[in-house]
């Protein structure tokens, strides 16, 4: 959706609270909360089961090509055996997404967006013939994502910045609030930590990793980041004028300052370094408190002005 400009004023009404999911076993714990992924006025969906795609006779190969000609990209999980330059090529049969988002019938390789074998996100290649095999031998393999999901941009899309959603929502982040309760006509409400509350499921996590009762985790520190970096971003447009400037500056600085202490982590990790953690959990406590005292201050200069029109 990035590609486009335009897209903008959705995505920084959206991407605020964020969650931590408590299950032993999640794959990913935390991520910014999104009740539906594909549901987006900037994006054309479709969602295919295994069945139907197989009722169609169609090949995975001539099915890719198709969908990509005709400007779609292809979210789906492939088996990363087959799949070069991938973490676990030729050395485990292990299912994760990726993104088919090109094609060259030159040497007859499709393009993907993922994770390479240095666990970088960038963009990679795989033969056809490859591929293929990844998506069969991922039909008998218990995943999260069993569909080939289409995206493809919308051109004639529109959405204005919602200065109330944004509102609404840094307070649900800023006191921790159940944010799903919102679409539990759709589903039930998830049992997940939210907002200002996964500062300290990260913490109790890297006490664990200083104990030895799990590896060091960088991800979730990362998603912070992540969070702290596209805040910058919703400030700079939604508020204006001297306060406007103050809470663009504290914002500024917290991300400089969650950005340090993800990359301290990320070194511990290298170097599995556990003394680093003690460290790095009482950052994150400041760090929570800064969040905090950011949030309301943003807030309420939000409520006394209007948007950013310059």
């Amino acid at each position: 959706m990035e590609t486009d400009p335009r897209s903008e004023p959705w995505l920084l009404s959206n991407y605020i609270q964020l969650r931590y999911d408590i299950a032993p076993r999640a794959r990913v714990p935390m991520a910014f909360y999104v009740h539906d992924y594909t549901a987006s006025p900037w994006l054309d969906t479709l969602r295919l089961t295994q069945d139907w795609l197989g009722l169609s006779g169609q090949g995975f190969v001539d099915f890719a090509r198709d969908q990509v000609a005709r400007n779609y990209y292809l979210h789906l999980s492939l088996d990363e055996y087959f799949i070069p330059n991938r973490p676990f090529s030729q050395t485990r049969h292990y299912t994760h997404d990726v993104l088919i988002c090109g094609f060259d019938d030159s040497d007859r390789t499709f393009k993907l967006i993922g994770y390479d074998a240095d666990r970088r996100y960038s963009r990679t290649e795989a033969p056809y013939d490859s591929v293929a095999d990844a998506w069969e031998s991922h039909i008998g393999m218990d995943n999260d994502n069993p569909d080939v999901i289409l995206h493809r941009l919308k051109s004639d899309a529109s959405y204005p910045l919602d200065l109330n959603l944004i509102e609404r929502t840094i307070e649900e982040y800023a006191t921790g609030q159940d944010t799903s309760v919102h679409f539990a006509a759709e589903e039930p409400p998830r049992r997940l930590v939210y907002g200002i509350d996964t500062y300290d499921r990260i913490i109790d996590n890297l006490l664990q990793a200083r104990e030895g009762e799990r590896p060091i985790d960088p991800r979730s520190l990362h998603v912070l980041w992540e969070h702290k970096r596209l805040m910058v971003r919703r400030v700079a447009a939604t508020v204006s004028g001297s306060d406007g400037d103050s809470v663009l500056d504290i914002a500024v600085g917290l991300e400089a300052a969650t950005r340090a202490c993800r990359s301290g982590l990320v070194m511990a990790f290298l170097l599995k370094r556990v003394t680093s953690l003690d460290r790095i959990m009482d950052e994150l406590s400041e760090l929570k408190k800064l969040d905090t005292q950011f949030v309301a201050h943003y807030l309420g200069v939000l409520r006394s002005s209007g948007p950013c029109t310059s």
